[in-house]
């Protein structure tokens, strides 16, 4: 994975040196310091873009404790407040140029002579200058939230000089990047992890914090080889030589940029698996596109003919001499300071997020044919669906990757650890449990019909992992006659595909579904039906005396000459079936999975 991107930093890199971010729309606004007038002026006029950004060079701020080495910035502090110390940045250069000895350039020692007479005419006085500069905006008619960057700007001698241009901090940025700790951490002789060459490598590569990259932290002890903090121990860690690291940075600047996603809350990064030598910048951006549109393909329901569209340019691509046909995609969460990573996925075929897309599409519309809600089945609908543990505000999304690594590999994935995931569910709409989970509460829907629809989701999910090979129909051999039973519920369990016992676990919940209906009319709105209904599961016995319980509710809601035929069934099913009801999770699954089916179907006018 390391070395993609490096080949896609290496292809950046042949058109644009420094690793340039992307920036919102707004201002740039130009820091004036004039030194000839000693007065605080700005520019705050200058629209705010990509190309404006590489003008610039905002190459983003430093994160967690390394000295903010910049001088364009998206916070007016780092370039106005000296107490924020090693976030000051004109303090910081000034400082990076004494340490690494730079002063034998010339173009740094100009940018470096004008960075000295800044902090001794505008930085010896106990001024806040920010208030300064918010005062010369509002003088100025501009709203400073508008503004998305600032840069400093020197005008001495009648001259203005935007420091950011000037080859000297062009030539500090790159030393910095390029070499970062090794003021502390020297280099030495060792083999290239990346490119496998021999020679001069940084025995701490110093990756930017809170990326990708910062899966490869060295800097502890506990990761060290021999638990040491020698240069050597660290070479034998990991080491990389100066060209490859620039080709990291640059690379993973792309990949935040343009191959990067979301599933819920989970940000997803799309690492193509480069292997051609050969990589044109105008094949990348191909291939940073096709990722993209492919992988919305399996997180949302786009439709059909849209799929078979987007598989026809994939399939043309793939052609192509270097288009990757596998990617890598790592799961976590980027932070200031640090890189929290929750997992990764080796070599996905990138045709299995079309395949996922398809199967998708083909089970919402024969399951539309049922009910008319939305059957999406998609990456970010089973996120959506699929409880998460929150800990301190944070959802610990390992059971989700698991997952995930599933539907896109192909791996064995436990069936009851689905089952379980669905009482859970319900278990969280039903007590309306949602905060210790991702779980969101729907404001729009009452929580018993999203319930409903969440059960026959997962009854979806079922199938999808059927279509998708993870599982197999185990043994199923149509269903018997139902005398008296309506036809859509006939169909409903033929197409899901249940066993015998299954259904008449479903008609057992479709007649809890009819009397649940009568409660809510006579002003039960929580349904007290449902509270007979084990979440934690249902062994055969409790089955049975749910049977006496509903047959009891028939009777005293005047339903039961309405619902003999559904109630006969079910008993006739689970009496002739009563030693497959081993599994206490299933047995309330397909309870449930009935009540869903009749409660959705009152609401939507159809009778059950």
């Amino acid at each position: 994975m390391l070395r993609s991107i490096a080949k896609i930093g290496e292809c950046v890199r042949v058109k644009e040196e420094l690793p340039i971010k992307g920036v919102k729309e707004g201002l740039l606004a130009k820091i004036i310091f004039d030194i000839d007038n000693g007065l605080l002026d700005c520019d705050p006029y200058i629209t705010c873009d990509e190309e404006r950004a590489k003008e610039f060079l905002w190459i983003g701020n430093a994160r967690g404790q390394d000295r903010q080495v910049r001088l364009t910035t998206d916070n007016p502090k780092y370039l106005l407040d000296y107490k924020k110390k090693h976030k000051w940045g004109i303090g910081c250069v000034i400082e990076y140029i004494d340490d690494a000895n730079l002063h034998g350039d010339e173009d740094v020692e100009k940018v470096y002579r004008l960075l000295m007479e800044v902090k001794e005419k505008f930085f010896t006085a106990n001024e806040d200058l920010v208030l300064r500069l918010e005062k010369v905006c509002r003088e100025k008619g501009v709203d400073i939230r508008k503004i998305t960057l600032y840069t400093m700007s020197v005008k001495a001698h009648g001259v203005l000089v935007d420091v950011a241009k000037e080859r000297g901090y062009r030539k500090v940025l790159s030393y910095a990047l390029s070499y970062g700790k090794t003021l502390k951490y020297p280099t030495g002789y060792g083999k290239c992890y990346v490119c496998g060459r021999e020679g001069e490598v940084l025995s701490n590569p110093d990756y930017p914090k809170g990326t990708i990259l910062g899966m490869y932290v060295i800097d502890k002890v506990g990761f060290l080889s021999g638990m040491s903090r020698s240069t050597e121990s660290m070479i034998r860690t990991h080491s990389i030589c100066i060209e490859c690291k620039k080709n990291l940075e640059a690379g993973v600047n792309f990949v935040n940029t343009n191959l990067s996603n979301r599933i819920g809350d989970i940000t997803v990064w799309i690492i193509p698996t480069i292997i051609s030598e050969q990589l044109s910048l105008e094949l990348l951006n191909h291939i940073a596109d096709i990722c993209q549109k492919t992988f919305e393909r399996a997180k949302t329901r786009l439709g059909l003919t849209s799929i078979e569209e987007m598989e026809k340019e994939l399939d043309r691509f793939l052609k192509l001499r270097g288009f990757p046909y596998a990617v890598n995609l790592v799961f976590g969460q980027p932070r200031q300071s640090q890189f929290l990573y929750h997992g990764a996925l080796q070599d996905v075929p990138i045709m299995k997020f079309i395949e996922i897309g398809k199967v998708s599409e083909k089970l919402a519309e024969i399951m539309s044919q049922y009910l008319v809600i939305d059957w999406t089945i998609g990456l970010d609908r089973i996120y959506n669906i699929f409880p998460l543990r929150k800990i301190k505000g944070e959802v610990k999304p390992k059971p989700f990757i698991q997952l995930m690594e599933t539907i896109l590999t192909g791996s064995y994935y436990p069936r009851e650890q689905i089952i379980k995931a669905a009482l859970s569910l319900a278990k969280i709409h039903r007590f309306k449990n949602y905060a210790g989970y991702n779980i969101r509460e729907d404001g729009r829907k009452d929580s018993d019909l999203k319930l409903s629809e969440d059960i026959l989701l997962y009854n979806l999910l079922h199938k999808f992992l059927i279509e998708l090979g993870v599982w197999t129909m185990e043994g199923y051999k149509g269903l018997p006659v139902l005398n008296g039973v309506s036809k859509d519920i006939v169909d409903f369990c033929r197409e899901q595909g249940y066993s015998e016992h299954q259904v008449g676990l479903f008609l057992l919940g479709v007649l809890v579904g009819k009397i649940g209906r009568e409660q809510y009319k006579k002003g039960d709105k929580k349904k007290a039906i449902l509270d007979k209904i084990d979440f934690d599961g249902m062994s055969s016995e409790k089955i049975k005396w749910l049977f006496n319980i509903v047959l009891e509710g028939l009777r005293n809601y005047r339903i039961l000459e309405f619902n003999e035929a559904i109630y006969a069934n079910a008993k006739l099913l689970i009496d002739k079936n009563i030693e497959k009801l081993i599994n206490p999770l299933d047995n309330t699954f397909y309870v449930l999975s009935g009540y869903a089916y009749a409660t959705l179907k009152s609401v939507a006018g159809g009778e059950a």
